[in-house]
């Protein structure tokens, strides 16, 4: 019953192959990256010319200790190799027939030498299964492939404790071409490629999680980022700014590079002179400048006053809030309640990072902004069941509930570190 094989299958015709008979059988021959390849010649089922290949490794057929016929690859190129593999399948079926093993751990035994690969890629499918945010899926597929790639991990049972260890050790000292590693980043390495074996030993494919002695880095001795909050004054010059840095822009005025006052006069070019950098003292000048060149064009500055003051809001409700900017980009204008009892926004348990959903109280003059920012708006289209009261007078105004509150762009509401 048992045996060892390399499964053949029909291909389409390779684009140029070449036909010929030998020994009065047809092959086929064609060429891929400049070398020639040679299968048999077969007809399909559908009467088409195919072509003839084999698997590169052998397969194993043999019956599991609950007596079914299974085909499992050996990844032996050699024979011999391959019914080597194949004895210790059927020692492991002998074992589990008898007693000796349990279902459970013959199918674990299994696991232990099926390709990482395959591995990462079904716990990456159960965590967009369970609706994990596209970032944090990502991100955690990436630490730890990168983990997998540097250590050339190739199964379950090559990942060890100590190498792991090893590895973080090394990413913790200045290497060619690379800064040393802070002690939080190793610690998300090492807490995707724990969440990866507690998957794992769950799922019945590890015994128990190999890494679950590692300790974590300590963050708090080894901090690259001094993380505070805005003072008051910090936070007044942020919002100045983001109101008044759209339309100051078209304010900045000009300097002449110093190398082209050295060189030929010749007729004035873009080459020869830059924006002068605005700086928070210029730009009510700025704006001066620039509402005097553009005074022909009053469409135009009262759009970038109305971005100056869409930035600023931004601002103001994630100060206000809390709320991070991918939640904040994911507001409607039907998630506010600027009439109750306490104004609040309602944020949705799919847009929020612990997948809870929450209301959010709203400052009073916050919300009396948020009016005035929707009453004056023209962007939102009408027509829709959903009637919000925005206005001070509580004249209501129709809006699409799924309509964006603000217009967040991907590079925005990033505020930088300061020392």
């Amino acid at each position: 019953m048992a045996a060892v094989f390399k499964k053949t299958v029909t291909r389409p015709m390779p684009t140029g192959a070449e036909i010929f008979t030998k020994g009065g059988q047809r092959f086929v021959r064609w060429k891929i990256n400049g070398k020639s390849r040679t299968a048999k010649l077969t007809i399909g089922r559908d009467g088409s010319e195919r072509i003839v290949t084999e698997s590169p490794t052998f397969l194993a057929k043999y019956r599991d200790g609950s007596g079914i016929v299974c085909e499992v690859s050996t990844g032996c190129r050699d024979e011999g190799a391959a019914r080597s593999v194949l004895g210790e399948l059927e020692k492991r079926a002998e074992k589990v027939r008898s007693g000796i093993l349990s279902v459970t751990e013959e199918m674990m035994a299994g696991h232990q030498h099926s390709l990482l690969a395959d591995h990462l890629a079904e716990f990456i499918a159960t965590m967009q299964a369970a609706g994990r945010s596209e970032i944090h899926v990502s991100g955690t597929e990436r630490l730890i492939q990168r983990v997998i790639d540097e250590l050339s991990l190739r199964r379950l049972a090559d990942i060890k404790a100590e190498a792991v260890e090893r590895w973080l050790a090394q990413q913790s000292k200045v290497q060619p071409g690379k800064a040393a590693m802070g002690a939080r980043t190793r610690n998300s390495y090492l807490i995707a490629l724990r969440s990866f074996c507690n998957w794992c030993a769950e799922r019945d494919r590890l015994p128990f999680n190999p890494l679950v002695k590692l300790d974590r880095a300590d963050e708090r001795s080894d901090r690259r980022r001094q993380r505070r909050a805005l003072t008051e004054a910090e936070l007044s010059r942020l919002l100045m700014v983001a109101r008044l840095r759209p339309l100051a822009k078209f304010g900045c005025e000009t300097v002449t590079k110093s190398n082209a006052e050295t060189a030929t006069p010749q007729k004035r070019s873009r080459a020869t002179w830059s924006y002068k950098p605005l700086t928070f003292d210029e730009l009510p000048a700025a704006v001066d400048r620039a509402r005097e060149r553009l005074n022909d064009n009053p469409d135009f500055i009262a759009q970038q006053d109305r971005l100056g003051h869409e930035r600023e809001l931004i601002y103001k409700l994630a100060v206000t809030t809390g709320l991070r900017k991918n939640e904040l980009a994911s507001l409607t204008i039907g998630q506010l309640d600027l009439n109750a009892g306490f104004p609040h926004v309602r944020l949705n348990a799919a847009d929020e990072k612990n997948r809870e959903g929450n209301s959010i109280p709203l400052r009073r003059d916050v919300a009396d902004e948020l009016r005035q920012w929707l009453a004056s708006s023209s962007d939102y289209g009408a027509g829709s069941e959903n009637v919000l009261a925005f206005r001070r007078d509580a004249t209501p105004i129709k809006r699409p509930a799924s309509t964006p509150l603000l217009n967040i762009p991907e590079a925005f509401c990033k505020i930088l570190d300061r020392d």
